[in-house]
């Protein structure tokens, strides 16, 4: 996964063309994968997390990260950069669960597995779930997803969504219209 991108992103700068590349964190927002897998997570009174928790996370508003696609469009500054985007917010992934508790409403307990315990399932996981866990997912996930990159805070441009304001729009609102046009096989769309 990581090589992909990362061939994917010298192409695009090798290929001559004006290109601002944003690295984003994890998304939250109506329909989306991680918010839904979040929901997953919460919805009964133990969540599991795997290993201690203690990874780093950022997570971002996805309209915010519209808005940086908008910015990027008029702003010369954006012009053949490499973005690391993250929310306004960092903490732990055990801090990220008991928010996403807290913003439904929700008391639950954490239950950290064992990661020695929890690596072996994973391939397994990953054929029978996969939309679940991948070992992809994994890594990414214990590697945490924060950025240091501050030049969009420099730059200006507009207030990040808090955390808990974004995580409430997400679980309590439909996804957009547009949405299902995505997950939509191309020729099912017009149909």
């Amino acid at each position: 996964y990581f090589r992909g991108k990362m061939r994917g992103e010298r192409a695009v700068k090798g290929s001559g063309v004006p290109y601002t590349i944003f690295r984003p964190s994890f998304l939250i927002g109506p329909g989306g994968e991680f918010t839904a897998l979040l929901k997953q997570l919460t919805a009964f009174p133990v969540v599991p997390v795997i290993g201690p928790g203690n990874y780093r996370m950022q997570p971002l508003y996805v309209r915010d990260m519209a808005r940086y696609f908008a910015q990027a469009l008029d702003d010369e500054r954006f012009v053949n950069q490499t973005l690391e985007v993250g929310g306004p917010e960092t903490f732990d992934y055990n801090e990220m669960m008991r928010r996403t508790l807290a913003a439904q409403g929700k008391k639950g307990v954490l239950f950290n597995a064992p990661l020695f315990m929890v690596k072996p399932f994973v391939p397994v996981v990953e054929k029978v779930l996969p939309n679940l866990l991948s070992r992809d997912q994994l890594t990414m996930l214990l590697e945490g997803s924060m950025t240091t990159d501050r030049r969009l805070e420099e730059w200006g441009g507009f207030e990040q969504t808090p955390f808990r304001r974004a995580i409430q729009i997400a679980l309590n609102s439909p996804p957009p219209a547009t949405y299902a046009k995505a997950k939509m096989r191309p020729k099912q769309v017009g149909a």
